[in-house]
């Protein structure tokens, strides 16, 4: 089960007023300056489930907002450490995120390593399988970095973007694991790089957590791969729906997402666990796919529909600790390909709080449930997995 401790902190910038040292000959109206109003937190937190086993870690974000503003952010740093006890996975991430009426942008640097990374095949059938320890005993270390940017048009709810992304690898497949026997292109490590275009349309009423309106994204995306066997280039493209709807006003949400993501050309294994988009790893971390492990492949291709109802709880709003609390359940139907092959379906069920810290940051706890059979040919059971995110599940 998951378990976590919260130490927050609030920090407060004041405007002040300028005056002239000596009378000007007109009268001239002083505008008073603005200054963003900061604030933040930090998570040390515990945590279990059946891919990474017993980790400790701590986070925390650090945003500001107008001062006149009481919903959402202009900038936003959020900072990550994740350690699992048996020493066999590490995560760090710094991430910094600006929002402004015309322009977007996010940059992500960070470094994940492996002594016992899972490995379930190419997608499709395969991740519909358990295959127990022949998953395991095998080393990967990538860092990685992402930097994206979006416009408004002259219409503010369409935009343009792109997104530049980068991760090296370096790969050792454990002895007699699935990683070995079925040696995937990337087996052994190399550079992937890409860079994504697309344009986006956004009429949410605000952000995070709408309770109205539309995000829909289209984009394409060039890149490839260096090995020791040179450079192999893939091309991709993704789209993306998403829909909230008030039922009961604020009190009563429902969300739906549709998603289609396909690439051709050869995508190293260790590019397999997340997809494309706007912004790297949202989607296939913590959203599409949860009942079957954050780290385990998502494929070259997939599709998948969810829905999910939110229903307010309660808010505590006391000075800096500001919490409005939600409570949230989802399902989803998908299907993950290998190559051109759709695969088994592949649903998902979940559910999970939702708190929001001042109006700007996530912190969203949950169980989710997935089918996967031990033998290929087996039937398969409800598996769970436990995760924490900051992110709601579309």
């Amino acid at each position: 089960m998951q378990a976590w401790l919260a130490i927050w902190f609030l920090c407060g910038a004041s405007a002040q007023d300028s005056e002239p040292t000596e009378p000007l000959p007109v009268e001239v109206e002083l505008a008073e300056t603005k200054r963003l109003k900061w604030s933040g937190y930090g998570l040390p937190y515990a945590g279990f489930n059946s891919v990474d086993g017993v980790g400790f870690g701590a986070g925390g974000e650090i945003f500001a907002r107008e001062p006149d503003d009481d919903y959402g952010y202009v900038v936003k740093i959020t900072l990550s450490t994740w350690f699992t006890t048996s020493r066999n996975y590490n995560s760090h991430y710094i991430q910094v995120e600006y929002r402004h009426s015309r322009f977007h942008l996010l940059g992500r640097i960070g470094y994940q390593g492996w002594t016992d990374i899972l490995y379930a095949g190419k997608g499709g059938a395969d991740v519909s399988v358990d295959w127990g320890q022949r998953e395991g005993g095998n080393t990967l270390r990538a860092p990685y970095g992402m930097f994206a940017a979006s416009r408004s048009l002259r219409r503010e709810t369409h935009k343009l973007y792109a997104q530049a992304y980068f991760r090296q690898a370096q790969s050792i497949p454990g002895r007699r694991s699935l990683l070995e026997e079925r040696q995937p292109y990337g087996v052994d490590g190399g550079v992937y790089s890409d860079l994504t275009v697309g344009g986006e349309l956004d009429t949410t009423d605000r952000w995070p957590l709408p309770n109205k309106g539309t995000r829909a994204e289209v984009d394409v995306r060039g890149g490839g791969t260096f090995t020791t066997d040179g450079f192999s280039p893939l091309v991709g493209v993704h789209a993306e729906y998403i829909h909230w709807q008030p039922l009961i006003g604020e009190r009563l949400v429902l969300g739906t997402r549709v998603l289609a993501s396909k690439s051709a050309g050869d995508r190293p294994y260790f590019e397999q666990n997340v997809t494309g988009g706007r912004w790297r790893d949202e989607l296939g971390f913590e959203q599409a796919f949860s009942g079957y492990g954050r780290l385990r492949t998502r494929g070259d291709g997939q599709l998948a529909a969810l829905g999910e109802l939110r229903t307010y709880l309660f808010r505590t709003n006391r000075d800096f600790l500001d919490f409005t609390t939600y409570f949230s359940v989802f399902a989803e139907e998908a299907l993950l390909f290998d190559e051109w092959s759709p695969g088994p379906h592949m649903p998902s069920v979940g559910f999970g709080p939702i708190a929001v810290f001042q109006s700007a940051s996530v912190l969203r706890p949950f169980v989710s449930w997935g089918w996967q059979s031990e033998t290929p040919d087996g039937r398969r059971q409800p598996s769970y997995q436990v995760g924490l995110s900051l992110m709601d599940p579309l």
